[in-house]
C-alpha cells in the first residue's frame, strides 16, 4: 500500500534511488534560493559548487527594513514602548520595559536550596530526537550535574559518587561533573539524555535508552534502571543519561502560559539503596504546588479570548476570531488517571505519545 513518502527519500536525479547529502544540497541550491543559479553560472560553478566555495548567498538587501513599509507586527504597527495589549490584558506593572524577578530568584531561596538549569544544550544533540543518531551519542551520551567545585566541597560531593536532586515533587540521582563553568549556587542538567523503556515497550534504541521498572507505591511514581544499554553493535557506552524532566512540576508563566524551566532543588549525596538513574515523582501534586495556579488567575476583561487580541496564534492574529470568540472546552490531563504507555523521554509526562484514556473538562 503506497505510504506517500516516496518523494521525501528518492533521488531527484536518479529514479528509484535514496537521495543523497549532496543531491539534497544540490537540489535546494538550485530550486530554493533565488538568483544563485545564475551568480553560479557567472563564474562557471554549478549551485552547489558555489556554496561550497563561498559558504553563503546574498538573495536581497532589500529584508533588514521591512517595517519602514508594513509597519511591525503590533496594533499600532509602531514599535511600541508601552504595551496596550499587556495593560488591557490585565497587567499594568509590566506595560513598561522592565525586570521581573524570577521564581527562582536568590531572594526566593531557601538555605538549602539551589537553582537546577535544565535547559542547557550540547552542541551535539537535538532534544532527544538525535537518539537514532549513533555517532553523535558516541560523542555525548551523559548528562550528570554540573556543579562549582565550592559546592561540592560544602556537599561533600566528589566526581565518581552518586548525587541525589530533590524538586518540589520528586527526585532522580545522577553523577556530578564538577567544573568551574558556572556560579556557586547553580547547577545544571543537560537535557538531551534520558530516554528509557520498559521490558514491554518495542524497538527501544539500542544505544540511547535504558530499560526501566515502573512501579507506584502509594503516591510515589518510580523508575529503576533493570540494566544498561542493549548490547550489540558497534556502541562501547553503557549509560544512557538521567531523565530529569519528569521531577518538575507544573509553572506555567502568568502571562504566557508556558513553561518555566528553572527549579529551585535540594542537593545532597544519594541516600542508602538509591541508585543511579533512579527517579521518584508525586505527580498528582504537582499543578497544585507552590501557587502557580493561582499566579495565572486571569486578571483581564478580555473575558472570552485565551490570549491577548494581538497576539500570534497557530491559525493567525486572535482579534480575527473576534471578540465574543468562546474557546473550545481544555482537556486536563490528571496523572492517576492516565495509561502509562513507552515512554520517550524528554517531554514532561511518563508517555511520550501523552494521550489520557481518561480526561476531565474544566
Amino acid at each position: 500500500m503506497p505510504l506517500g513518502v516516496r518523494k521525501h527519500f528518492e533521488s531527484p536525479y536518479r529514479m528509484g534511488e535514496k537521495i543523497t547529502i549532496d543531491e539534497h544540497y544540490r537540489w535546494i541550491f538550485e530550486n530554493s534560493v533565488p538568483g544563485l543559479p545564475e551568480a553560479a553560472k557567472n563564474e562557471g560553478l554549478t549551485p552547489l559548487q558555489y556554496m561550497r566555495k563561498y559558504g553563503a548567498f546574498e538573495v536581497s538587501r532589500d529584508r533588514y527594513r521591512l517595517h519602514e513599509d508594513a509597519g511591525f507586527k503590533t496594533p499600532s504597527g509602531k514599535l511600541e514602548i508601552f504595551s496596550e495589549t499587556l495593560h488591557e490584558w490585565g497587567w499594568p506593572e509590566h506595560a513598561m520595559p522592565g525586570s521581573i524577578e524570577s521564581h527562582v530568584a536568590r531572594a526566593r531561596l531557601e538555605q538549602d536550596e539551589m537553582v537546577l538549569v535544565p535547559t542547557f544544550r550540547l552542541a551535539t544533540l537535538i532534544h532527544s530526537r538525535s537518539a537514532n543518531a549513533e555517532w553523535l551519542y558516541e560523542i555525548s551520551h551523559k548528562n550528570p550535574l554540573w556543579m562549582h567545585p565550592t559546592d561540592a566541597a560544602r556537599l561533600g560531593i566528589a566526581e565518581g559518587d552518586l548525587v541525589r536532586v530533590e524538586t518540589e515533587i520528586g527526585w532522580f540521582v545522577l553523577r556530578p561533573f564538577i567544573t568551574e563553568g558556572l556560579l556557586p549556587g547553580v547547577v545544571a542538567c543537560s537535557h538531551h539524555l534520558g530516554r528509557w523503556h520498559r521490558p514491554q515497550d518495542s524497538d527501544p534504541s539500542r544505544f540511547a535508552s535504558a530499560p526501566v521498572e515502573m512501579t507506584v507505591e502509594g503516591d510515589l511514581w518510580r523508575w529503576r534502571r533493570t540494566g544498561e544499554l542493549v548490547s550489540g553493535g558497534p556502541h562501547w557506552w553503557s549509560e544512557s543519561g538521567v531523565h530529569q524532566n519528569i521531577t518538575f512540576p507544573v509553572h506555567p508563566d502568568p502571562i504566557s502560559g508556558m513553561h518555566c524551566w528553572h527549579q529551585k532543588v535540594k542537593v545532597a549525596p544519594a541516600r542508602e539503596g538509591e541508585r543511579f538513574g533512579d527517579i521518584v515523582v508525586d505527580p498528582a501534586s504537582s499543578a497544585g504546588r507552590s501557587g502557580w495556579r493561582g499566579r495565572c488567575a486571569r486578571r483581564t476583561r478580555h473575558t472570552a479570548c485565551g490570549r491577548p487580541v494581538a497576539a500570534i496564534s497557530p491559525h493567525g492574529r486572535t482579534e480575527a476570531l473576534g471578540a465574543d470568540h468562546q474557546p473550545a472546552p481544555r482537556l486536563t490531563r490528571h496523572a492517576s488517571q492516565a495509561k502509562v504507555s513507552p515512554g520517550r523521554h524528554e517531554g514532561g509526562a511518563p508517555d511520550g505519545k501523552r494521550r489520557a484514556d481518561h480526561a476531565q473538562e474544566t
